[in-house]
């Protein structure tokens, strides 16, 4: 199960991160594990809406999650065609 990614350089995603990343829960699960810091990132649940403006980066971060996928499926170079 996905529960948060970030993505760098890719499209108009410089930098940005949806959800919790493993460094996140990492940090957490020292502190407190089940409750969350307060910064606003709680993990991904099974239904995730994007919603933002035009030229936001909805797009790009499917792309790059499509992207991931083929790398999983497949290898990078097969993906990167």
């Amino acid at each position: 199960m996905l529960i948060g990614i970030h993505v760098r350089n890719f499209g108009i995603l410089h930098r940005t991160t949806i959800g919790v990343t493993r460094d996140q829960l990492r940090k957490q699960a020292v502190h407190d594990f089940g409750r969350f810091d307060g910064s606003g990132r709680y993990p991904l649940n099974q239904l995730t809406v994007l919603i933002g403006k035009n030229s936001s980066g909805k797009s790009s971060l499917i792309d790059a999650l499509s992207f991931v996928t083929d790398c999983l499926k497949h290898d990078v170079q097969v993906a990167s065609t």
